[in-house]
């Protein structure tokens, strides 16, 4: 009887220590575990995400609306057309083909005006009455045609590329699975253990919605703050050339210079005077101080033309910017190595 006393503790001590079951379901769990935190953590921030990507892109359509740049070309067209009659002007919609004064290259849409004014300011006034906002357009030159008053406005439509954002959800990491590990005989907690496994499997995929939702719209968020950015960008850096040109005709007028030609070349906006270095001297001194101190020095351009070029600042900061941000991006791969 002594002998099966002894048996039986020494069975009843072997089945109470940790058994190499429990041990794997023990790893499992602290695994699964972080997958449950990582769960947690992203759904927790996922109502705030979503509401944050729905604001942006309300922003991103409100000002679309605003700029015009969600309509249709025809309708852009249309627009301009009904504005040149309004002003006793013309206009042909033509296609410019390896870029134009604006900047860039490929193809777009140009639209060209022809219409009469007295003087060169009167005859810029006409031209922002023409290519007011909306729709956004790009001025790209104005210059008189003859000595009968006749002027011609160019202008390309302002463009924010605007693709499809297809964003697919990031999965949380896959849970072990605890029927991988097989069962054995003892007393260590074994089925607490996987009923404990198989809640942490119950949270998870109630959480994997919002997780994996907040892996979507994190992106989408900052994807439509940086369209509307963009877009307003552009109507900054075009109200900014249309004020110079405003304020350097107006000078030139003053100054009784004429002017050949004003336009923008890759957002510097360029003003051809006619005459010499006392005529350009002349509507320097009629132009606003802040404005004289965005000249940028330039040779003469030709006989009897002298060339004024001013810088946009506007277009000057986000340039600053762009460059600083490559800058860093390079010192940040060059501290990683090959």
């Amino acid at each position: 009887m002594k002998r099966l006393f002894v048996v039986l503790a020494a069975l009843l001590a072997f089945a109470c220590d940790e058994t190499d079951e429990c041990r794997r379901l023990d790893r499992i769990k602290t695994e699964n575990e972080e997958v449950l935190h990582q769960a947690e953590r992203r759904a927790a921030q996922a109502e705030t995400i979503e509401k944050r990507m729905q604001s942006m892109k309300a922003k991103a359509d409100e000002v679309f609306a605003d700029l015009g740049l969600d309509q249709a070309e025809d309708a852009v067209t249309k627009t301009f057309e009904a504005r040149a009659k309004e002003n006793g002007a013309t206009v042909e919609r033509g296609i410019d083909v390896g870029g134009n004064l604006a900047g860039g290259g490929g193809t777009e849409t140009q639209w060209t005006f022809e219409f009469s004014a007295k003087s060169t300011s009167a005859a810029w006034a006409t031209a922002e009455k023409l290519m007011a906002i909306p729709p956004l357009a790009r001025l790209i030159g104005l210059s008189p045609m003859s000595a009968r008053g006749r002027y011609r406005l160019e202008i390309s439509r302002g463009i924010v590329d605007r693709a499809p954002m297809k964003v697919k959800p990031t999965p949380l990491p896959k849970l072990r699975d605890p029927s991988e590990v097989a069962s054995q005989f003892g007393f260590c907690g074994a089925d607490e253990k996987r009923a404990a496994l198989a809640q942490i499997t119950k949270k998870v995929e109630e959480l994997t919605p919002q997780a994996e939702a907040l892996s979507v719209n994190l992106p989408l968020a900052a994807s439509w703050e940086g369209l509307y950015k963009r877009a307003e960008v552009i109507r900054d850096i075009e109200e900014e050339s249309r004020r110079i040109v405003r304020e350097v005709l107006a000078a030139a007028d003053s100054a009784k210079v004429k002017v050949k030609a004003a336009g923008v070349e890759n957002d510097i906006v360029i003003v051809e005077l006619i005459g010499g270095k006392k005529e350009r001297g002349r509507v320097e001194q009629a132009m606003p101080s802040k404005l004289v101190e965005q000249l940028q020095k330039v040779e003469g351009s030709g006989t009897k033309v002298e060339r004024l070029m001013i810088v946009n600042r506007h277009a000057e900061k986000r340039r600053e910017a762009k460059e600083k941000l490559e800058k860093a991006i390079e010192k940040q791969q060059q501290q990683k190595g090959p």
